[in-house]
């Protein structure tokens, strides 16, 4: 078992709503990176949970949209 799960995913739905919220955890890890990072340029830092640069889009495309 993964992150405190009391035991693995069982019936295809429950891998689904497993790989969902993983999913979902990700985006809001890299959308809060994005937004944070004042690096200019199409790229982040590397100052980021993945030790990455993250394209960001085009210089001068704002924040991040949802």
């Amino acid at each position: 078992p993964e992150w405190g799960s009391p035991k693995e995913p069982m019936t295809p739905e429950a891998l689904l709503v497993h790989y969902a919220d993983d999913v979902d955890a990700k985006y809001h890890i890299m959308y809060r990176a994005l937004a944070e990072d004042s690096n200019p340029g199409p790229f982040t830092s590397n100052r980021n949970p993945w030790r990455q640069r993250v394209y960001r889009g085009p210089a001068g495309s704002g924040e991040p949209s949802e």
